[in-house]
């Protein structure tokens, strides 16, 4: 069974991390990481262009660590 991930934009309930990519993907037009740019919170990268964070800050998964999202 896969964890409920909540979207840190619109407070919607996922289904594990890939429906929350989906979601991201679909409503909110995340896709590709910025590896230029710097996490705001934790200063890695590479970052989601439209929360300024890495994955990890983004998604609470240490799994999107380096853009794997």
């Amino acid at each position: 069974m896969s964890q409920k991930l909540k979207c840190p934009h619109c407070n919607k309930m996922c289904n594990g991390e890939h429906g929350l990519h989906d979601h991201l993907q679909a409503k909110h037009g995340i896709d590709e990481p910025d590896f230029e740019g710097e996490c705001d919170v934790c200063g890695c990268g590479p970052v989601v262009p439209q929360t300024g964070m890495c994955g990890p800050c983004t998604f609470g998964e240490a799994d999107t660590v380096g853009g794997n999202w």
